[in-house]
């Protein structure tokens, strides 16, 4: 179990040889994710999904959690990205059993935009883009402090979103 409160398996740094090797492969396939969506290889996308599932530990591995942010953002309507949803639901649809139950559900609800209360209120801010908004705050504390590390993951996913939109064009996000 990671120690600190919100850590992520992403930036673990500890002595646990698993651990090393599954913070090595999930910031791999991330950077491999990344470089793929803004190459717009969209066609790849399945494949990369799929070894993102189940990837981690806990109820809700870290690869999953990290996917449900990344499409948070990225499948909101009117995003340019919104058109990579087919993608997504095709990498989740055939890799759902190499995960848990729960994070299948998480996943299957996420990739149809359903997700938790404190999330959407984060995406709603960060969409309409309200500087003067103290809330995001308050809401960044309130993700981070979803499972484990899962909060963390979740987040990592939204900036690596919000990072990507600059590709996509962020000026038309509703």
């Amino acid at each position: 179990m990671l120690k600190r409160e919100g850590h992520s398996l992403f930036h673990y740094h500890g002595d646990n040889l698993f651990y090393l090797t599954a913070a090595k492969k999930l910031n791999s396939l991330r950077i491999e994710l990344i470089n793929l969506l803004k190459k717009k290889d969209h066609q790849k996308l399945p494949e990369m999904v799929r070894q993102f599932i189940g990837l981690g530990i806990g109820l809700t591995p870290s690869g999953d959690d990290y996917l449900v942010g990344l499409m948070a953002f990225l499948l909101l309507k009117h995003h340019p990205a919104q058109c990579l949803h087919p993608f997504f639901e095709q990498g989740i649809r055939h890799a759902k059993e190499a995960t848990t139950k729960v994070s299948a559900i998480t996943l299957e609800k996420a990739v149809n935009r359903h997700y938790r209360e404190n999330l959407l209120q984060l995406l709603h801010i960060l969409a309409t883009a309200n500087t003067n908004d103290a809330k995001p705050y308050s809401q960044l504390q309130k993700i981070l402090d979803i499972g484990s590390s899962s909060g963390s993951d979740m987040l990592l996913g939204i900036r690596d979103a919000l990072y990507l939109t600059l590709y996509f064009g962020e000026k038309y996000v509703d």
